[in-house]
């Protein structure tokens, strides 16, 4: 299985299969409810990035903070 590697996340590199783009605050709490009791929580530019394994994928969730194509553009 190859992921991607999300550079800089408390100071260290982190693999990832997945990443959940949520738009807006209620989506990345339900997002984060929804994962694992286990789940880490990951600081990053003031953002929290919470991240688990499900089904054997690593997985990060990752607000936005706004929807839109410019924020979008800017987080992809």
């Amino acid at each position: 299985m190859s992921g991607s590697r999300v550079v800089g996340v408390n100071g260290a590199d982190i693999d990832v299969d997945a990443v959940i783009l949520t738009a807006v605050p209620v989506e990345d709490a339900a997002v984060a409810s929804a994962l694992p009791a286990n789940r880490g929580l990951h600081r990053w530019r003031g953002r929290d990035l919470h991240e688990a394994s499900v089904a054997g994928y690593r997985v990060l969730s990752f607000p936005m903070d706004g929807m839109g194509n410019v924020g979008a553009a800017q987080v992809a």
